[in-house]
């Protein structure tokens, strides 16, 4: 037995109590940003220092700064940094800073002109208390690329599945990559094209009758275009609605919709139409 049970006790607590700070304090060999949806909590995509993520107008992307996993640790260790922009001319600003969690929002900061696009640089430091393997790691910068909304791949997929479910009232086929390439080059151009092919095609005007009403799809159009339901629809602009597409004008509901503000608005595109329906 040892002479001293009380030292050698304290001892053993204080190295068992240093043990998990020395885990924490390995160096940091690397760093990443995820970029993440705040709308959806929907994390989509990491990137390393220097690289873009896109950034549609009136739209707002989270970063947030970490160390990717290592064998070691099989988890991200988020690390406290601070957003900024510099003295740089930038139409970004910052939202829900949060330095200790090494998460800033970013968006394009609001304005009555026309919407900004370009590449633009978003900077940040590392400030929490860790060892890094290059002094180099603590300043960083990313790039916001600002793209009409209908020229972003992620949007102009979202643009013609929408097209599809309102329209045709099902999901998107092979054949809708050439229309997504179209909305991507043109933009609302692009959308309007699109929107009056699907209208007028042989599923619009016939096939699709074998599984729904024009009800149903006066519904599916004002849900997907617009994001109404039932009770947000106007009764009368709803009966003449439902005569035209009665009357096999599908291509003038479905533009009537389309070229309005609140479509626009909506999906974020640069044009601007006539009002909200119904307003």
């Amino acid at each position: 037995m040892s002479k001293y049970p009380r030292a050698a006790a304290l001892c053993a607590i204080l190295w068992a109590a240093a043990l998990p700070a020395a885990a924490s304090h390995t160096i940091v060999q690397e760093v990443r940003i995820a970029v993440v949806d705040p709308r959806t909590s929907q994390e989509l995509g990491v990137i390393a220092p220097d690289a873009s993520f896109e950034l549609p107008p009136n739209e707002e992307r989270l970063l947030r700064v970490f160390e990717p996993p290592r064998p070691e640790r099989q988890e991200r260790r988020y690390l406290a940094a601070e957003f900024g922009f510099g003295a740089e001319q930038t139409p970004l600003e910052l939202t829900r800073r949060s330095p200790s969690r090494g998460e800033a929002g970013v968006r394009v900061r609001a304005s009555g002109g026309a919407l900004p696009t370009g590449r633009w640089h978003v900077g940040y430091r590392i400030d929490d208390d860790v060892e890094l393997a290059d002094e180099s790691l603590r300043l960083g910068r990313v790039f916001a690329e600002v793209v009409p909304a209908g020229q972003s791949p992620q949007r102009a997929d979202e643009l013609v599945a929408a097209l599809y479910r309102g329209i045709l009232l099902r999901e998107p086929d092979a054949a809708a990559a050439a229309r997504r390439d179209d909305i991507r080059r043109s933009g609302y151009a692009g959308v309007l094209r699109q929107a009056r092919e699907i209208a007028t095609s042989h599923e619009s005007e016939i096939d699709v009758y074998k599984r729904a009403c024009n009800q149903q799809r006066l519904l599916a159009l004002y849900k997907e275009l617009l994001g109404r339901d039932s009770a947000q629809i106007d009764q009368r602009l709803w009966r003449s609605q439902l005569e035209h597409l009665d009357a096999g004008d599908v291509d003038e509901v479905v533009g009537e919709l389309v070229q309005t503000r609140e479509f626009q608005e909506r999906w974020t595109l640069q044009r601007r139409g006539r009002r909200g329906l119904g307003s």
